[in-house]
């Protein structure tokens, strides 16, 4: 599931981030638990690395047509969840989830991150 929200993440941005920008986007909270996943995606064929040219330092991690795949199909499948949850709720409802979630996902990334 990890590796989805990664793939879809990258999917999303529209242009090829660093690790240290995909550490902060999985909320992991260190760069090497990103290189330990991002391994795990180039090994399967998801992701290529890339040295950036202008700054030779810095590695991109690029989507491969599998891992776009697999980000387009993830916006999917929450875009019917999100539809068949949300179908019989009214605005002010909608509003009120919406608030919720985003103060789970602040709380759940502060305790996930490392202290």
């Amino acid at each position: 599931m990890r590796q989805a929200q990664l793939l879809h993440s990258l999917w999303s941005l529209g242009h090829p981030p660093t690790l240290s920008e995909i550490a902060e986007i999985d909320r992991s909270g260190t760069t090497q638990a990103c290189r330990q996943l991002t391994y795990r995606l180039e090994h399967l064929g998801y992701i290529a690395v890339d040295v950036d040219e202008q700054d030779r330092r810095a590695v991109r991690i690029l989507l491969t047509e599998d891992g776009s795949k697999v980000g387009e199909a993830y916006e999917g499948f929450f875009r019917e969840l999100t539809s068949l949850i949300s179908k019989d709720m009214s605005e002010d409802e909608l509003k009120i989830v919406a608030r919720f979630l985003d103060s789970f996902i602040n709380v759940l990334g502060k305790r996930l991150r490392p202290s």
